[in-house]
């Protein structure tokens, strides 16, 4: 009796001082975590060598390449059965060699004409897909640029816009609430859509209302393109005895077009090439978990690799996602130096293809390494980089699991931290995370609040410059704690989630 009680201590004492090896080990590797590292993945992910990281491009993969080897040098396996880091698919881009001319004659009602150029990039931004071409005539404002006959609403209506140049809104302009009517406009939301109709009506090129770049923007070569900010559109109603903030918030409450011819002419040129089927891909690094059970469910951690390219100039995006990306990398190295692999399995995706569509996390939703039922989680980490505060979206709908991130902020990190529940949308998702909660996965979002530093959103000021090291440092060390935890649980019931 007395020889089994002693041996019974010498296990427990084993396990007890097991266990603080273990939290020392962690200890250790936490506080190894430093904002300086962090810090320079994303400074070499924003770098001119990538040009932004567009899909499909050469500078593309070759950034995924580099995040690749990094993995490798750490020792995290590639996830894919070929032994590869890739999981590829078809991509085609658009290659715009410069930003263009941008400039307006305007006439006014005396006939007298002004001249005016616009700078890049505080005026406009060239667009990503645009049409090679030199386009110099009247403009015309479109409003949304929607042809709808089952809705009764045309805003091409009365207006000639046959080789001219259209000023076209973004979004729809029901702004009510009700649901079947939200349904019945969503359609027509559709940029490609726009697009198609714009050149249906003959439209020579587009200047879309809005100060934000995007590589997802239909393809046409029919039509040239810039982006415009608020202020441009409403100097070009200038002599038209209309003021523009007013007339677009007119439509909206009238449910009605507003469409003006407003005579100026405007100049747009642009030189761009585009290249179709081009191999990209998503990047997928795997910690394989040690038990010989548990390893079979994963916890994924998330955030899209690629950018906006080089329009004709660097989209560097800094914030956008080359943050997420330092911070996934800082997480897979920390995991990387567990001397004792958890239990269950971690995967590290860098989602290809984000900006033009989620084309890289739709893919592996298509193509998952482990089944959705095996999946405990997925956290996406997108735009992490600048600011103060954590935001963990959809968690507070899975409350096994919530504790695991909440406990963890409060005990070592000590940020403040806004958790939601999840919820179901008509509108279409603009996240990989959001996706995949679509598709079925337990999703969660993690977002930075407390903005710092100006907030540049698809934009060529989206620099290192733009981003706050501590807080990238403060979310691989909580994301690395969190999800240790959740994978070495073996108290963990996933069929109870």
């Amino acid at each position: 009796m007395r020889h089994r009680s002693f041996l019974l201590l010498v296990g427990l004492l084993i396990g007890v001082n097991t266990f603080a090896q273990r939290g020392d080990e962690l200890m250790k590797i936490f506080h190894s975590i430093r904002s300086a590292e962090v810090f320079g993945y994303a400074d070499t992910l924003s770098s001119e060598r990538f040009k932004g990281r567009l899909a499909g491009t050469p500078e593309y993969m070759d950034a995924a390449n580099w995040v690749a080897d990094h993995l490798k040098s750490w020792g995290v396996k590639p996830a894919m059965k070929d032994g590869s880091y890739f999981q590829t698919f078809k991509s085609n881009y658009t290659k715009r060699n410069d930003v263009g001319i941008f400039s307006v004659v305007f006439t006014d009602r005396s006939g007298r004409e002004i001249k005016k150029s616009y700078r890049f990039p505080d005026d406009y931004l060239p667009g990503s897909n645009s049409g090679t071409g030199d386009v110099n005539a009247e403009v015309v404002y479109v409003g949304y640029g929607i042809t709808a006959p089952e809705l009764k609403y045309d805003d091409y209506k009365g207006v000639d816009v046959k080789g001219k140049v259209i000023i076209l809104e973004a979004g729809i302009p029901y702004k009510g609430k009700e649901e079947e009517v939200k349904k019945q406009w969503a359609v027509y939301a559709s940029s490609a859509l726009k697009v198609e109709n714009a050149v249906k009506h003959g439209a020579a090129a587009v200047l879309h209302v809005g100060m934000v770049g995007k590589p997802g923007y239909p393809y046409s070569d029919k039509l040239v393109y810039n982006h415009v900010s608020d202020g441009v559109v409403s100097e070009l109603f200038y002599g038209s005895g209309k003021e523009y903030k007013a007339l677009k918030k007119r439509i909206s409450e009238k449910m009605r077009p507003q469409s003006l011819e407003l005579k100026h002419k405007v100049r747009l040129t642009a030189e761009t090439e585009r290249f179709n089927d081009n191999i990209t891909g998503n990047v997928i690094g795997l910690i394989e978990g040690s038990d010989p059970e548990l390893k079979d469910e994963v916890i994924i951690l998330g955030a899209h690799l690629d950018g906006q390219g080089s329009p004709g100039a660097l989209f560097a995006g800094a914030l956008d996602n080359a943050s997420g990306c330092a911070n996934l990398m800082a997480i897979a190295k920390a995991f990387s130096q567990l001397k004792e692999r958890p239990k269950r399995s971690v995967m590290f995706i860098f989602y290809g293809a984000e900006e033009i569509g989620l084309v890289g996390s739709r893919f592996y939703s298509e193509h998952p390494l482990f089944p959705m039922e095996k999946t405990v989680c997925v956290v996406n980490m997108d735009m992490v980089g600048n600011g103060n505060s954590f935001v963990l979206t959809r968690v507070d709908s899975d409350p096994l699991l919530r504790p695991y991130f909440v406990d963890t902020n409060d005990k070592y990190i000590h940020r403040a931290l806004r958790t939601y529940k999840a919820r179901r949308t008509n509108s279409r998702p603009r996240t990989d995370g959001h996706l995949l909660f679509n598709k079925g996965y337990r999703a969660y979002g993690l977002w930075i609040g407390g903005r710092e530093k100006p907030l540049y959103y698809h934009h060529p000021y989206d620099t290192k410059e733009t981003l706050t090291p501590e807080i990238m440092e403060d979310v691989a060390k909580w994301m690395f704690l969190s999800v240790e935890k959740i994978a070495n649980d073996s108290e963990l019931d996933i069929k109870k989630l």
